[in-house]
């Protein structure tokens, strides 16, 4: 909610990306912090399979419908701080990723 409503985006934050995982193996990256204390934000997910992802509902509504063990498309944008406005992010990019489903209960990726 905070992306969408404070940022003006739409989609799910990755907050943290676990070693091993299948979005560690399709290089999804986590938010964090660097070593000055900024918060550098990870990846947005904005789609999974085609299907649009405004919010975590959307998320969970589409890993539902994945089966362990196929892999998903996962759409992404990366955000960076727009010029002249603190605070204020834009979309830096998008990409597209292919990642492995690994375990099921609203399937993690």
């Amino acid at each position: 909610r905070f992306v969408q409503h404070r940022l003006g985006l739409q989609g799910v934050l990755v907050f943290e990306v676990q070693p091993g995982s299948g979005a560690a193996s399709a290089g999804l990256r986590g938010t964090r912090r660097t070593k000055n204390g900024h918060l550098e934000l990870g990846d947005l997910i904005v789609a999974l399979n085609g299907q649009p992802v405004k919010n975590s509902l959307d998320l969970f509504r589409a890993m539902d419908t994945a089966n362990v063990g196929t892999s998903v498309d996962v759409e992404l944008a990366q955000l960076e701080h727009a010029s002249g406005g603190a605070g204020r992010l834009q979309e830096k990019g998008r990409r597209s990723v292919k990642v492995k489903v690994l375990s099921g209960v609203s399937a993690r990726l």
